[in-house]
């Protein structure tokens, strides 16, 4: 009994603060975010839409404070469900977790739903291949699963290569916004600028 619970736990140094940080980094999606989200925010906020980003940057710190003081006072590996059932109530607690385990398990099959018709419609544009979502939906998830087989090791790994790759992107959009254009500047921030 006790050779089956030692062969079901983490293999010791396997899984670096890097590995975690970058792993926790990807699971926010940057690139993903600022794909979707940015329409909907500018289409919402008007000029005020970089004002709204630097309001929700305090609201983010604010809830990170909140996150980081819970972690120093309760115990435990997550936080859905210890936060919730100490600062609130057990049921609360059961409710958090499994509302959390349930939105796990969602993720991944609507993450590899949408990179399936994104990159079936990429694939028909630019190249003319007519390769299914199915199919890319398919070959994703056995590509994450083989990953998961061979370790958390590697799969950090190839996180953080990604990760890379997706930030620098990222980082040469802005750049290439900020210096881009002589339209950019600093009216949304004036009061003078809102409508």
């Amino acid at each position: 009994m006790s050779e089956q619970s030692h062969t079901n736990r983490l293999k010791a140094i396997s899984f670096t603060t890097i590995g975690a940080l970058a792993i926790s980094a990807a699971f926010m999606g940057p690139a993903v975010s600022v794909f979707f989200n940015t329409g909907l925010a500018a289409g919402t906020s008007g000029i005020t839409f970089p004002l709204s980003f630097l309001i929700s940057l305090v609201a983010i710190f604010l809830i990170s404070n909140e996150i980081i003081e819970f972690a120093k006072k309760v115990p435990g590996a997550g936080f859905a469900f210890p936060f919730a059932s100490q600062g609130i109530a057990p049921k609360a607690g059961f409710l958090a977790g499994w509302t959390l385990l349930f939105g796990y398990a969602i993720i991944s099959p609507i993450t590899y739903a949408g990179f399936g018709h994104f990159a079936s419609q990429f694939l028909t544009r630019k190249f003319g291949w007519n390769v299914t979502s199915l199919l890319l939906f398919l070959g994703i998830a056995l590509l994450v699963s083989l990953l998961s087989y061979f370790g958390i090791s590697r799969s950090a790994t190839v996180t953080i290569v990604f990760l890379v790759l997706e930030l620098a992107l990222l980082l040469t959009l802005c750049f290439s916004v900020l210096l881009g254009g002589a339209h950019n500047n600093i009216a949304p921030f004036l009061k003078r600028g809102t409508p």
